[in-house]
């Protein structure tokens, strides 16, 4: 009906694997909860939480605040604000994250090269930075754990962090979480049709040398093989012990280059497979057994992290409640609407993770560009981000964002610029502050978007129509905008 709205949500404060499920059935809407427990649990179980449904009024910020209401009084994640985390300090402040990449021809080639064309970010902006290294790895991006040496070689690293953490910015680098790359394709190829083809290098053999023990295991006791446009790998069990130590000696080995931050990369919102193996001393199957190791390993690697650099920091690729204390940046993608995680006929973006924790959790926009952004235009993700109070983050080896001293500066650099420094100054509401309902905008001017360049050109809220077409024009809608309330003063909206 006009107006009506369904809230459903597991109160779950314990981490326990589930999924909601909506399914288009026979011109109806299907929705429902699956919810993990280990094998020898099945088929009945008592359900250790509640999930509510309840129907009502209002828009999905009106749900959303059903959701918030009950994580503040009872999730133990909420107990602390990020302003009373142990977040270190600078990552609090404005700082704007460059994705850069290091290639022998580029001007990243050296580590004073790769100085000096990121200090001419730094003075264009006039804020910290930063600089996440992307490819850094031995046999290229989204290959580990045998990432060592890396490309460019480790003095590279070291040396590149020592300058940056000299003036007070600071390095950054992804690894592939618990995944084992074998083989790397030479082109992402989306089509599963087409044959895919392979560079030189296959890591198979080392896999079943040291990493087969630590393998997730499926129901039918095979190893976990995914094929993703980018690599072939396996997924490795984040309770084995074996699985744990292999990553967090990367992490150690990383970390002792003077880079600060490490992004549990491809284990989206720091997720745990399910596993089957009988040797890896879990519960078999599904259960909160997969949260709890997840759990103490990030707790354990950001302890050691802290011991190594004050300064480091441990970011993740979307989003979980459970692991905000030991998460100190999520690398989000609120700000698209028209890529993953936006999927399905219809689908349309709304920030909820942020409005439900954004006082507890940082966030950053990975990556501003033209695949990423509304329309394919930057300008739009720039603004979308800022107005959701995320950290700015933009790729640089080519683009919109390329930049050394003494170019005109593209429209799109200007306006990073102009929004990283407002978001400075509007710290307590856009990355310590609650957002709360969205203002009604009386009278603003309409905005026609220009033609996509991106993988869609799918709406954003505030429009309140589908479109299905990759290939259909737009029509006029109205500028994004969202309230903030800090810890004092009156609201503000952006």
């Amino acid at each position: 009906e006009p107006g009506g709205g369904l809230y459903v949500g597991a109160h779950d404060t314990q981490g326990r694997p589930k999924t909601a499920v909506a399914a288009g059935v026979e011109g109806a809407l299907l929705l429902d909860w699956s919810h993990g427990f280990p094998s020898e649990h099945r088929p009945t179980t008592n359900l250790a939480y509640d999930v509510v449904w309840r129907t009502g009024g209002g828009t999905w910020q009106h749900g959303a605040d059903l959701y918030r209401d009950w994580a503040q009084s009872n999730a133990p994640w909420c107990r602390n604000r990020l302003d009373q985390r142990d977040v270190p300090p600078w990552l609090a402040k404005t700082n704007v994250f460059l994705n850069f990449s290091f290639h022998p021809q580029s001007r990243f080639n050296t580590a004073p090269r790769a100085d000096a064309a990121l200090k001419a970010y730094r003075d264009f902006l006039g804020l910290p930075i930063v600089a996440c290294a992307f490819g850094w790895e031995k046999h290229g991006a989204w290959i580990g754990p045998d990432y060592f040496p890396p490309r460019g070689g480790e003095a590279y690293y070291v040396e590149l962090s020592k300058r940056l953490a000299a003036r007070g910015d600071h390095t950054q680098v992804f690894t592939s979480g618990f995944r084992w790359g074998v083989k790397k394709p030479v082109k992402e190829i989306r089509d599963r049709s087409k044959a895919r083809v392979y560079t030189d290098w296959d890591g198979t053999a080392d896999f079943l040398e040291r990493g087969k023990a630590a393998a997730a295991i499926n129901a039918e006791g095979k190893m976990v093989f995914q094929q993703p446009p980018w690599a072939d790998n396996y997924i490795l069990c984040a309770g084995s012990g074996a699985a744990r130590d292999v990553l967090a000696d990367c992490f150690a080995r990383i970390l002792d280059y003077g880079i600060a931050g490490i992004d549990l990369d491809q284990n989206i919102g720091a997720e745990v497979h399910e596993c089957y193996s009988p040797d890896h001393g879990h519960p078999i199957g599904r259960g909160v057994w997969q949260h709890e190791v997840m759990r103490q390993f990030l707790a354990d690697v950001r302890a050691d992290a802290r011991q190594r650099n004050p300064e480091s920091f441990l970011g993740v690729e979307e989003p979980c409640e459970a692991y905000i204390p030991w998460i100190d940046a999520v690398h989000g993608r609120a700000f698209t609407d028209t890529r993953w995680p936006v999927i399905g006929p219809g689908a349309v973006s709304v920030p909820l993770y942020i409005y439900v924790y954004h006082e507890h959790q940082l966030n950053y926009a990975g990556w501003i560009d033209p695949g990423f952004s509304p329309f394919g235009d930057e300008r739009y993700g720039i603004g979308r981000a800022f107005v959701f109070g995320m950290q700015l983050g933009v790729r640089v080896n080519t683009g919109a964002f390329q930049y050394e001293p003494g170019d005109e500066p593209t429209a799109q650099m200007v306006m990073l610029r102009d929004a990283a420094r407002l978001m400075a100054r509007c710290e307590k509401y856009l990355l310590l502050g609650r957002m709360l309902h969205d203002p009604t905008v009386i009278g603003s001017p309409s905005i026609v978007p220009p033609n996509t360049r991106g993988w869609g050109s799918r709406p954003a809220l505030p429009i309140d129509w589908p479109v299905w077409s990759r290939k259909i024009r737009t029509p006029p809608t109205h500028p994004r905008t969202a309230t903030w309330r800090g810890r004092s003063g009156p609201p503000s909206t952006a």
